[in-house]
C-alpha cells in the first residue's frame, strides 16, 4: 500500500541533529517516478541546476575539481548500477572527502530495491553503504505537494 508524507511525518527522527545532505536514493522507483522526484527535490531544495550524471562526460584526474565547480547543483543518475565501478570509487571519495553545503547533490536512483543492488554485485560495498543512508523506497510512497514533499524530506533527511 502506498504511504502518504502525513503518514511518513508520523515517526519523525529527532530534530536536534543536523547534518549536510550530500546525497539521496529513490530505489524501487521506475524511470519516470524517479525523475519526478528528484526534479520536484531538486524544486524544494532549491538547487542551482539539474544535471544528469550519466550523460556528461568526467575526467577522473580532476573529478573533485569539476563537480566542487558545480556548486549547489544536482546531480541525477537515473540508474546507479549503471555506473563503471571507477566512476563508484570517484564518487564514493568525493562524498567521503566533501560534506560541505556548497556541493553537488547527489540523487541516486535504481529500479531496483537496495537488497537487489547487493545481491546483484553490480554496486560497490562502498557506494551501498552510503546509500544506505538517506534512501528511501520510492514505491511506498504518493507524492501529493511540493509541499508535502519539503516536509517529508526535511524531517527523514534533516535537511537545513
Amino acid at each position: 500500500a502506498l504511504i502518504s508524507f502525513q503518514e511518513r511525518l508520523a515517526g519523525v527522527v529527532d530534530e536536534a541533529e543536523t547534518t549536510t545532505v550530500t546525497h539521496i536514493g529513490l530505489l524501487n522507483a521506475n524511470d519516470t517516478k524517479a525523475h519526478k522526484i528528484a526534479v520536484d527535490l531538486h524544486d524544494v531544495l532549491e538547487r542551482r541546476g539539474f544535471l544528469p550524471f550519466l550523460d556528461l562526460t568526467w575526467d577522473k584526474e580532476t573529478f573533485n575539481e569539476e563537480l566542487l565547480g558545480l556548486g549547489r547543483s544536482t546531480l541525477f543518475i537515473s540508474e546507479i548500477s549503471k555506473l563503471s565501478f571507477e566512476i563508484q570509487n570517484l564518487i564514493v571519495s568525493h562524498l567521503r572527502q566533501y560534506q560541505v553545503f556548497a556541493s553537488p547533490l547527489f540523487i541516486f536512483a535504481s529500479q531496483k530495491t537496495y537488497e537487489q543492488l547487493v545481491n546483484e554485485g553490480q554496486v560497490m560495498t562502498e557506494l551501498l553503504d552510503i546509500l544506505s543512508h538517506n534512501s528511501i523506497d520510492a514505491s511506498m510512497i504518493e507524492f501529493a505537494t511540493k509541499t508535502e514533499l519539503k516536509d517529508y524530506f526535511h524531517h527523514l533527511l534533516k535537511i537545513n
